[in-house]
Protein backbone atom coordinates (compact mmCIF):
# COMPACT_ATOMS: atom_id res chain seq x y z
CA UNK A 1 0.00 0.00 0.00
CA UNK A 2 1.49 3.28 -0.43
CA UNK A 3 -0.31 6.95 -0.49
CA UNK A 4 -0.86 9.81 -4.04
CA UNK A 5 0.06 13.10 -3.57
CA UNK A 6 0.26 15.88 -6.33
CA UNK A 7 0.36 19.48 -5.96
CA UNK A 8 -2.74 19.83 -8.51
CA UNK A 9 -5.54 18.74 -6.41
CA UNK A 10 -6.14 20.56 -2.86
CA UNK A 11 -3.76 19.45 -0.16
CA UNK A 12 -5.42 17.46 2.66
CA UNK A 13 -7.14 19.14 5.44
CA UNK A 14 -6.91 16.58 8.19
CA UNK A 15 -4.98 13.75 9.27
CA UNK A 16 -5.54 11.91 5.69
CA UNK A 17 -3.93 11.22 2.31
CA UNK A 18 -5.28 12.92 -1.21
CA UNK A 19 -5.70 8.49 -1.89
CA UNK A 20 -4.18 5.23 -1.47
CA UNK A 21 -2.87 2.77 -3.56
CA UNK A 22 -3.21 -1.08 -3.10
CA UNK A 23 -2.32 -3.46 -5.71
CA UNK A 24 -4.62 -2.54 -8.60
CA UNK A 25 -7.26 -0.76 -6.67
CA UNK A 26 -7.37 3.45 -5.76
CA UNK A 27 -8.87 4.36 -2.70
CA UNK A 28 -9.42 8.25 -3.79
CA UNK A 29 -10.74 10.58 -0.35
CA UNK A 30 -13.35 12.83 -0.43
CA UNK A 31 -13.22 15.81 -2.93
CA UNK A 32 -14.90 19.36 -2.22
CA UNK A 33 -14.95 22.19 -4.81
CA UNK A 34 -11.62 23.67 -3.23
CA UNK A 35 -8.93 25.64 -5.70
CA UNK A 36 -5.51 23.73 -5.41
CA UNK A 37 -3.60 27.00 -4.91
CA UNK A 38 -5.44 29.37 -3.01
CA UNK A 39 -8.15 26.91 -1.13
CA UNK A 40 -10.66 28.55 -1.16
CA UNK A 41 -14.21 27.21 -2.35
CA UNK A 42 -15.69 27.85 -5.32
CA UNK A 43 -18.94 29.79 -5.65
CA UNK A 44 -22.07 27.75 -5.99
CA UNK A 45 -23.23 24.48 -6.77
CA UNK A 46 -22.11 24.07 -10.57
CA UNK A 47 -18.92 25.44 -9.86
CA UNK A 48 -18.13 23.39 -6.69
CA UNK A 49 -19.31 20.40 -8.50
CA UNK A 50 -16.84 21.12 -11.49
CA UNK A 51 -13.62 21.85 -9.24
CA UNK A 52 -14.18 18.85 -7.07
CA UNK A 53 -14.35 16.34 -10.02
CA UNK A 54 -11.39 17.94 -11.96
CA UNK A 55 -9.53 17.56 -8.36
CA UNK A 56 -10.74 14.07 -8.55
CA UNK A 57 -9.38 13.77 -11.70
CA UNK A 58 -5.71 15.40 -10.94
CA UNK A 59 -5.81 12.58 -8.01
CA UNK A 60 -6.62 9.80 -10.44
CA UNK A 61 -4.35 10.49 -12.93
CA UNK A 62 -1.55 10.96 -10.27
CA UNK A 63 -2.30 7.60 -9.09
CA UNK A 64 -2.00 5.52 -12.73
CA UNK A 65 -5.88 5.63 -13.21
CA UNK A 66 -8.53 7.99 -15.31
CA UNK A 67 -11.76 9.02 -14.69
CA UNK A 68 -13.40 5.88 -17.30
CA UNK A 69 -11.65 3.42 -14.39
CA UNK A 70 -13.59 4.63 -11.45
CA UNK A 71 -15.34 1.51 -10.33
CA UNK A 72 -17.57 2.77 -7.23
CA UNK A 73 -18.61 6.57 -6.51
CA UNK A 74 -20.07 8.35 -3.15
CA UNK A 75 -22.10 11.69 -3.71
CA UNK A 76 -22.78 14.07 -0.86
CA UNK A 77 -25.24 16.32 -1.11
CA UNK A 78 -26.23 19.17 1.40
CA UNK A 79 -29.63 18.96 -0.42
CA UNK A 80 -31.01 16.61 -2.15
CA UNK A 81 -32.97 18.98 -4.59
CA UNK A 82 -29.42 19.63 -6.22
CA UNK A 83 -29.64 16.06 -7.40
CA UNK A 84 -30.50 16.80 -11.20
CA UNK A 85 -28.18 20.29 -11.11
CA UNK A 86 -24.85 17.73 -9.61
CA UNK A 87 -25.63 15.14 -11.95
CA UNK A 88 -25.29 17.57 -15.33
CA UNK A 89 -22.07 18.29 -14.22
CA UNK A 90 -21.07 14.81 -13.11
CA UNK A 91 -22.42 13.53 -16.66
CA UNK A 92 -19.84 16.20 -18.61
CA UNK A 93 -17.14 14.05 -16.83
CA UNK A 94 -18.09 10.12 -16.86
CA UNK A 95 -19.72 10.49 -20.40
CA UNK A 96 -20.54 6.97 -21.21
CA UNK A 97 -18.40 5.40 -18.46
CA UNK A 98 -21.27 4.67 -15.53
CA UNK A 99 -19.75 3.65 -12.45
CA UNK A 100 -21.43 2.62 -9.56
CA UNK A 101 -22.82 5.37 -7.12
CA UNK A 102 -24.76 6.07 -3.72
CA UNK A 103 -26.01 9.47 -3.57
CA UNK A 104 -26.60 10.43 0.23
CA UNK A 105 -28.09 13.99 1.56
CA UNK A 106 -26.11 15.13 4.25
CA UNK A 107 -26.27 17.86 7.10
CA UNK A 108 -22.86 19.74 6.65
CA UNK A 109 -19.93 19.36 4.71
CA UNK A 110 -16.27 20.16 5.31
CA UNK A 111 -15.41 24.37 4.58
CA UNK A 112 -19.50 24.21 4.15
CA UNK A 113 -19.45 22.67 1.13
CA UNK A 114 -22.25 21.52 -1.07
CA UNK A 115 -20.65 18.74 -2.91
CA UNK A 116 -18.23 16.27 -2.31
CA UNK A 117 -17.49 13.02 -3.88
CA UNK A 118 -14.82 9.98 -3.45
CA UNK A 119 -14.25 7.10 -5.43
CA UNK A 120 -12.35 3.17 -5.92
CA UNK A 121 -11.06 3.14 -9.33
CA UNK A 122 -8.73 0.36 -11.13
CA UNK A 123 -5.23 0.52 -12.22
CA UNK A 124 -2.97 -2.13 -13.94
CA UNK A 125 -3.97 -3.89 -16.86
CA UNK A 126 -7.21 -6.18 -15.86
CA UNK A 127 -10.26 -4.10 -17.14
CA UNK A 128 -13.64 -3.93 -14.41
CA UNK A 129 -17.46 -4.60 -16.34
CA UNK A 130 -20.50 -3.57 -15.30
CA UNK A 131 -23.59 -5.36 -14.41
CA UNK A 132 -27.11 -4.78 -15.03
CA UNK A 133 -30.52 -6.63 -14.52
CA UNK A 134 -33.53 -5.68 -15.05
CA UNK A 135 -35.09 -7.35 -11.69
CA UNK A 136 -33.76 -4.50 -9.78
CA UNK A 137 -34.82 -0.70 -10.58
CA UNK A 138 -32.70 1.01 -13.47
CA UNK A 139 -29.73 3.35 -12.39
CA UNK A 140 -31.81 6.80 -12.11
CA UNK A 141 -28.93 8.61 -12.89
CA UNK A 142 -25.33 8.65 -14.92
CA UNK A 143 -24.30 5.72 -12.98
CA UNK A 144 -24.65 1.59 -13.10
CA UNK A 145 -25.81 -0.60 -10.44
CA UNK A 146 -22.94 -2.60 -10.08
CA UNK A 147 -19.50 -2.89 -11.21
CA UNK A 148 -17.52 -6.11 -10.96
CA UNK A 149 -13.99 -5.91 -10.92
CA UNK A 150 -11.86 -9.60 -9.95
CA UNK A 151 -13.21 -11.16 -6.92
CA UNK A 152 -14.93 -8.10 -6.29
CA UNK A 153 -17.85 -6.46 -7.31
CA UNK A 154 -19.18 -3.08 -6.03
CA UNK A 155 -22.91 -2.15 -5.90
CA UNK A 156 -24.57 0.85 -6.44
CA UNK A 157 -27.00 3.17 -3.79
CA UNK A 158 -30.23 0.86 -3.36
CA UNK A 159 -33.59 2.44 -2.73
CA UNK A 160 -36.91 0.70 -1.94
CA UNK A 161 -38.14 1.19 -5.68
CA UNK A 162 -40.08 -1.33 -7.96
CA UNK A 163 -38.09 -2.40 -10.75
CA UNK A 164 -41.40 -2.40 -13.04
CA UNK A 165 -42.87 0.54 -11.77
CA UNK A 166 -40.43 2.78 -10.40
CA UNK A 167 -42.39 3.60 -7.99
CA UNK A 168 -41.21 3.81 -4.01
CA UNK A 169 -42.80 0.87 -1.52
CA UNK A 170 -44.51 2.47 1.18
CA UNK A 171 -43.51 2.67 4.38
CA UNK A 172 -39.87 2.35 6.73
CA UNK A 173 -40.44 -1.82 6.21
CA UNK A 174 -41.46 -1.97 2.99
CA UNK A 175 -38.63 0.37 1.69
CA UNK A 176 -36.28 -1.53 3.51
CA UNK A 177 -37.13 -4.76 2.25
CA UNK A 178 -37.56 -3.46 -1.41
CA UNK A 179 -34.15 -2.15 -1.74
CA UNK A 180 -32.56 -5.19 0.01
CA UNK A 181 -34.64 -7.00 -2.41
CA UNK A 182 -33.48 -5.38 -5.20
CA UNK A 183 -29.71 -5.67 -3.91
CA UNK A 184 -30.12 -9.24 -3.79
CA UNK A 185 -31.49 -9.43 -7.88
CA UNK A 186 -27.65 -7.44 -8.70
CA UNK A 187 -25.36 -9.58 -6.34
CA UNK A 188 -26.90 -12.50 -8.12
CA UNK A 189 -26.74 -10.67 -11.76
CA UNK A 190 -22.88 -10.31 -10.83
CA UNK A 191 -22.34 -13.54 -9.96
CA UNK A 192 -22.60 -12.95 -5.61
CA UNK A 193 -24.69 -13.80 -2.95
CA UNK A 194 -26.01 -11.84 0.09
CA UNK A 195 -23.72 -14.22 2.50
CA UNK A 196 -20.70 -13.26 0.02
CA UNK A 197 -21.22 -9.38 1.43
CA UNK A 198 -18.24 -8.04 2.75
CA UNK A 199 -19.34 -4.49 3.72
CA UNK A 200 -22.73 -2.49 4.09
CA UNK A 201 -23.19 1.12 3.69
CA UNK A 202 -27.01 1.98 5.47
CA UNK A 203 -28.18 5.26 5.11
CA UNK A 204 -31.56 6.48 7.47
CA UNK A 205 -33.15 9.93 7.13
CA UNK A 206 -34.02 9.32 10.98
CA UNK A 207 -32.09 7.24 13.58
CA UNK A 208 -35.16 6.90 15.23
CA UNK A 209 -35.80 3.98 12.64
CA UNK A 210 -32.62 2.10 13.37
CA UNK A 211 -34.33 -0.77 15.50
CA UNK A 212 -37.03 -1.14 12.35
CA UNK A 213 -34.43 -1.41 9.68
CA UNK A 214 -32.23 -3.71 11.64
CA UNK A 215 -35.03 -6.23 11.49
CA UNK A 216 -35.71 -6.32 8.16
CA UNK A 217 -31.73 -6.40 7.40
CA UNK A 218 -31.39 -9.51 9.53
CA UNK A 219 -34.00 -11.47 7.83
CA UNK A 220 -32.22 -11.24 4.65
CA UNK A 221 -28.67 -11.46 6.62
CA UNK A 222 -29.77 -14.42 8.40
CA UNK A 223 -26.28 -16.32 8.79
CA UNK A 224 -23.80 -13.56 6.47
CA UNK A 225 -22.73 -11.30 9.57
CA UNK A 226 -20.76 -8.05 7.14
CA UNK A 227 -18.81 -5.15 8.41
CA UNK A 228 -21.65 -2.43 8.34
CA UNK A 229 -21.43 1.41 8.52
CA UNK A 230 -24.82 3.44 9.31
CA UNK A 231 -25.74 7.09 9.75
CA UNK A 232 -28.31 9.30 9.54
CA UNK A 233 -28.38 11.41 6.39
CA UNK A 234 -30.17 14.32 6.03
Amino acid sequence: MYQISTPLAPAAIGPYCQAVAKRDTLYVSGCIGLDAKTMQLEAGLEAQTDKALHNMVEILRAGGSSIDRVMKVTVFLTDMAHFARANEVFSKYFGDHKPARACVAVKQLPKNALFELDAIAEIGSKAAGTVSTPLAPAAIGPYCQAVAKDAALYVSGCIGLDAKTMQLEAGLEAQTDKALHNMVEILRTGGSSIDKVMKVTVFLTDMAHFARANEVFSKYFRQCRSTMAMMGAR
